[in-house]
């Protein structure tokens, strides 16, 4: 049986399957909701948040406002506007990015996929993972390597998780190989 149940509020319907024993609800992840063991007892999930924001000096914004400041005397020096505008445009991301808040993510791990927030990846499109510890980081990272797309690597931290109960449960669905933080990892974690 099927239960269909639309909000005049905000526009959306749910759909609700009702099955012997169990009340699966679409909008979430696969829980039952009548207080038995979870459909797959095999998932290993935790909530995170998407990045680990640093603590920043009171002048933190000085070098970067350096940096802008001398890439726009070289835009005034050979006449290109279109380059100080595109200067001044990536300093004030820099400032509002470094205010934003990390979001909260549920990562779960099945024999099937991995899901990150909203995203969910197979485990074909999966290439290979890896978990980086270095004594930079406060937590080590789990680190996606994507098979195809624009965004090829993933990059999860791993805080208040078993690292090895998750490379167990990763080495099910994919090889894991020695990754590394890159230059943007790091830059951005510095500035």
């Amino acid at each position: 049986r099927a239960y269909h149940e639309c909000s005049h509020y905000s526009n959306t319907c749910d759909i609700l399957f009702i099955m012997t024993n169990h009340t699966l609800d679409l909008r979430s992840s696969a829980k039952v909701t009548n207080g038995q063991t979870p459909l797959h007892d095999d998932t290993l999930s935790w909530t995170t948040i998407e990045y680990e924001k640093p603590s920043l000096r009171r002048n933190w914004w000085l070098i970067p406002m350096a940096v802008a400041l001398i890439l726009i005397l070289f835009g005034i020096f050979t006449q290109n506007y279109f380059f100080i505008a595109l200067v001044i445009l990536a300093f004030g991301m820099v400032l509002l990015n470094a205010h934003r808040t990390p979001k909260t993510l549920k990562i779960e791990i099945t024999s099937q996929m991995v899901r990150v927030g909203t995203h969910a990846i197979p485990g074909n499109e999966l290439d290979s993972f890896g978990i980086i510890e270095s004594p930079d980081l406060i937590h080590p990272l789990l680190s996606l390597s994507l098979t195809h797309g624009i965004n090829r690597s993933i990059r999860v931290p791993l805080i208040e998780v078993d690292k090895e109960r998750v490379r167990q449960a990763m080495r099910e669905l994919t090889k894991e190989e020695v990754h590394t933080e890159t230059l943007t990892d790091v830059l951005a974690r510095k500035f």
